[in-house]
């Protein structure tokens, strides 16, 4: 008696693995990113990715956002962060474009988000200066 393999052909495991949410432990500034936006807007954008309410979708798109404008990933490799595609990623950063400009709340959002990232971004090169001259001596 033969039996098979794979429950599934090699080819639909092969998709199922490329869209499928993988969570490796990501940097500390995406970390930090993610803690930031979700206590801002008090949702955690890895929560409920698949759900499309209008909240949760602003909180994703604030991460993708900002993850986009604080790091070098690529927008394929930050909408992996979430198992979304890099047109998502896109049309979050088209999004949060538009409305920091014109919604009253989400200008407040927005900009406490960038303070503090521009506030932790600074502490961590702080600490990265102060390693380097620690190892230099």
């Amino acid at each position: 008696m033969i039996v098979p393999r794979f429950t599934r052909s090699p080819i639909d495991t092969s998709i199922y693995n490329f869209y499928t949410i993988k969570r490796k432990p990501a940097s500390n500034l995406i970390e930090k990113i993610r803690i930031i936006v979700g206590r801002e807007t008090g949702i955690d954008p890895y929560c409920d990715t698949a759900f499309q309410g209008g909240e949760y979708v602003k909180s994703r798109q604030l991460f993708f956002y900002f993850i986009r404008r604080y790091t070098n990933m690529s927008q394929f490799a930050t909408g992996r962060l979430l198992g979304k595609d890099r047109v998502t990623v896109l049309y979050a950063e088209k999004c949060v474009n538009k409305f920091k400009d014109s919604e009253k709340n989400y200008i407040y959002i927005f900009n406490a988000i960038d303070t503090k990232i521009k506030k932790l971004q600074s502490l961590l090169l702080n600490c990265k200066n102060e390693v380097d001259i620690l190892n230099k001596k």
